[in-house]
């Protein structure tokens, strides 16, 4: 089934396994020009020997300094970008014993560096026509759940934050969809 988004440039976070790994390697199928995103050079570059060329960007996405420098790189290796994928995640057992660096962190992973970048790149996306937000969310912000409460109040942010940017998008070019 063809998409109709070849040709087009998509930044995707989380990129090195699991749901934007698949994404990425979806996009590259369909002829998406890439900049992907994450921690571990080496799943990205064996993502990239899949696919053929892409931008490679390893950054840590807990680092504050994180959204900044991905969107620069992706700007400079792509152009512009059509299609952002927020998909930069972590751990997702947290329960009592869990650090308080270790709840800071799904909070920085899942509010502030997924708010950063889409606040960064929004005015961009704005002004190239069609554009589109994923923001991977989880089943898990729905409920409490136990054992995982930080992590699905933190994926009840995402889904809130991208149902709530979408309304506020309505009628313009760009589509904004929670996963």
């Amino acid at each position: 089934m063809e998409l109709g988004i070849a040709g087009k440039c998509a930044l995707v976070t989380g990129a090195s396994m699991g749901i934007g790994r698949a994404i990425a390697l979806a996009f590259a199928k369909e002829g998406v020009k890439l900049a992907v995103t994450a921690r571990r050079r080496n799943l990205l570059e064996e993502l990239q020997r899949e696919t053929g060329k892409l931008v490679i960007i390893e950054q840590d996405f807990l680092a504050p300094e994180a959204p900044a420098r991905i969107a620069e790189a992706a700007l400079a290796g792509l152009g512009h970008i059509d299609i952002l994928v927020n998909n930069a995640g972590g751990s997702r057992s947290f329960t009592l014993e869990s650090t308080n660096e270790q709840w800071e962190e799904a909070l920085t992973l899942n509010f502030r560096r997924h708010r950063e970048l889409t606040h960064r790149l929004l005015p961009m996306l704005r002004g190239c026509g069609r554009a589109a937000i994923l923001s991977v969310s989880s089943t898990a912000g729905f409920l409490p759940v136990p054992h995982m409460a930080v992590y699905a109040a933190t994926k009840a942010y995402v889904t809130s934050f991208s149902e709530a940017l979408r309304a506020e998008l309505r009628g313009s070019a760009i589509s904004v969809t929670a996963l």
